[in-house]
């Protein structure tokens, strides 16, 4: 209908099952940025597909764990679809660049005791077993302190939401208490505008600019729509989103070769892949105080 209109570029759709739907139906004969994401690695000519996707999240996260020259991790992330997918997209980046990853853990997110796990993931149990038998074998009570594994340089930590965020990073602390601190990394997923975060000090993760660190090109844009249309930090990225689409829409407009100048934009730095599809490299930020303190920015080249 919009080409029957007269459009000479379309936006949208936004629902992933939209742009599926689409992909299946229409030969696009004008340019279309899609809202959101195939479900596969498709690609289509002149269709490009934007989003706020968690691969860019865990290849930012992959960027600065190396940048802060940490190469060897844990991951504990949701023993669901998107935790699994997580774990995968993380593991085989950071691997890309040089660092491993050599073991993960899948909790229950509907739960609110990770102890099993987080032991587990640390070898904390292995280091009570060690002890059960040793006192056994000894016959006798003796002072223990549970040691975690010392072969580690730092831990993912995919969290669905702020609230088991901060219930895996208390358990965390807990777990870690007594021995020498680890760096815990995540995603946009823990922050929160209306909760208090002081249970998530010192972890560092990735956002959008919008929301973690306004540009001044920015202005007042990002604090007035708060002011009138309040939410959360998730409403903003949307927003973020939004302002980005516009200015894409210039910049696919003005395309060489498929190929599109690096726009400095609200969701990212925005590059564009060989696939059509719009690529964010985002800001970080480390909790201090319940608040996000922004990091340097260096780029790893891969």
């Amino acid at each position: 209908q919009a080409l029957e209109d007269g459009a000479d570029f379309v936006v949208g759709p936004l629902l992933q099952e939209s742009v599926n739907n689409l992909a299946k139906k229409i030969a696009f004969s004008v340019p279309v940025l899609t809202l959101n994401s195939l479900d596969n690695d498709e690609s289509l000519i002149r269709m490009y597909q934007f989003s706020l996707s968690s691969v860019d999240e865990a290849i930012s996260t992959s960027n600065k764990v190396i940048i802060d020259q940490n190469k060897i991790g844990l991951i504990i992330a949701p023993d669901n679809e998107w935790g699994h997918r997580l774990e995968e997209i993380y593991t085989t980046t950071l691997e890309s660049m040089g660092g491993v990853i050599i073991e993960s853990q899948f909790y229950n997110q509907n739960e609110k005791d990770f102890s099993s796990e987080l032991k587990e993931l640390l070898e904390i149990s292995l280091s009570e077993k060690r002890y059960n038998r040793l006192s056994a074998n000894l016959n006798e009570d003796l002072s223990f302190s549970p040691r975690r594994r010392q072969d580690v340089d730092f831990i993912f930590l995919v969290a669905a939401d702020t609230t088991s965020g901060k219930l895996l990073k208390s358990q965390l602390n807990y777990h870690l208490s007594g021995d020498e601190a680890l760096p815990i990394y995540s995603t946009s997923t823990i922050y929160s505008y209306n909760t208090n975060l002081d249970d998530l000090n010192g972890i560092i993760f990735t956002d959008a600019p919008w929301v973690i660190d306004q540009q001044i090109w920015l202005k007042n844009l990002p604090t007035t729509l708060r002011k009138y249309w309040p939410g959360d930090a998730i409403q903003s990225r949307q927003n973020a989103m939004g302002y980005d689409a516009y200015f894409l829409v210039a910049a696919i407009n003005s395309l060489k070769n498929y190929s599109m100048q690096e726009l400095n934009g609200a969701t990212g730095q925005l590059y564009m892949e060989k696939d059509g599809r719009i690529r964010r490299r985002l800001a970080w930020a480390k909790l201090i105080n319940g608040v996000p303190v922004v990091q340097k920015k260096h780029a790893v080249k891969q």
